[in-house]
């Protein structure tokens, strides 16, 4: 039996904000990621999705911006952990229009993205990016 391959997903409606304008950094390009998530990954996006209930548990408190810190590093590490185990190849270029570092098994050049990116990325993996839906 083969492995799983590998989906090459078009990178054009990923979306990034900033200064309330809305960006398309990576119009042209794709990824490739593979289809089938771990239970690592599993357990990373369900600690994402309790992160507005940590975020708000951490508000008011005398050292909330160190514990807001701490708990977004949890969790987007683990995402970043998780993503560059599934993810092959991409052609994604950073802000200076430079071919970035490929990304398999290097959670560490994942963690050099926004986090709109991230979101981009994780929603890509589980099919359900626009990008995604319309190779499916």
């Amino acid at each position: 039996m083969a492995k799983p391959k590998a989906r090459r997903i078009p990178s054009d409606d990923c979306a990034v904000a900033s200064g309330g304008e809305t960006y398309y950094p990576h119009e042209g390009e794709w990824v490739e990621i593979r289809p089938v998530a771990s239970i690592a990954e599993v357990r990373a996006l369900d600690g994402l999705r309790r992160l507005k209930v940590e975020l708000d548990a951490a508000a008011g408190e005398s050292d909330e911006a160190v514990r807001v810190l701490s708990i977004m590093d949890k969790h987007f590490g683990a995402v970043c952990e998780s993503l560059a185990r599934r993810m092959v190849a991409w052609s994604w270029t950073d802000d200076n229009g430079e071919p970035m570092p490929q990304p398999a098994s290097q959670p560490k050049v994942l963690e050099q993205l926004k986090g709109d990116e991230i979101l981009w990325l994780m929603n890509a993996a589980q099919g359900e990016s626009g990008a995604a839906r319309k190779n499916e």
